[in-house]
């Protein structure tokens, strides 16, 4: 009775287009930084993928660069592809996540001294419209 019941379920699962998980589709850029979250659904019959994206999906669209990394002192903050009318806040965190320092980001490089911190990891945030980038720095 069971050989029969089960492959019945499945096949009446597979009929109703019923399906466990949709698969998920990652876009990177040329730094590694994920760009995009896309949500694959394909039928069970593997007749049609499409792809569904929403704006919740999408990740910036700007890019944040630090150098050098790892540093003894100040870094420049690079942000590439940031509209005019947009702010960039970057704000640095120590290892425990205590806030050490908040700054406007000023055009497309920013320096950032880190000469006064002790040597170890430290995070930098870097904000744009509630949209966020985080970048490790080691302090040497």
């Amino acid at each position: 009775m069971k050989r029969i019941l089960l492959p019945l379920i499945l096949s009446l699962a597979s009929l109703s287009g019923v399906q466990a998980q949709s698969a998920i589709a990652y876009t990177y850029d040329a730094s590694g930084n994920r760009v995009l979250r896309e949500p694959v659904r394909t039928r069970l019959g593997g007749t049609s993928a499409d792809s569904l994206t929403d704006s919740k999906n999408r990740m910036h669209h700007w890019k944040v660069m630090v150098s050098p990394n790892p540093t003894k002192g100040p870094v420049i903050v690079t942000i590439s592809s940031l509209a005019k009318d947009e702010v960039c806040m970057l704000i640095l965190y120590d290892a425990t996540g205590k806030k050490l320092l908040s700054m406007p980001a000023t055009g497309e490089a920013t320096r950032v001294d880190l000469s006064k911190y002790a040597p170890g990891y430290y995070m930098l945030d870097a904000v744009v419209d509630n949209q966020r980038s985080a970048i490790k720095i080691i302090k040497e």
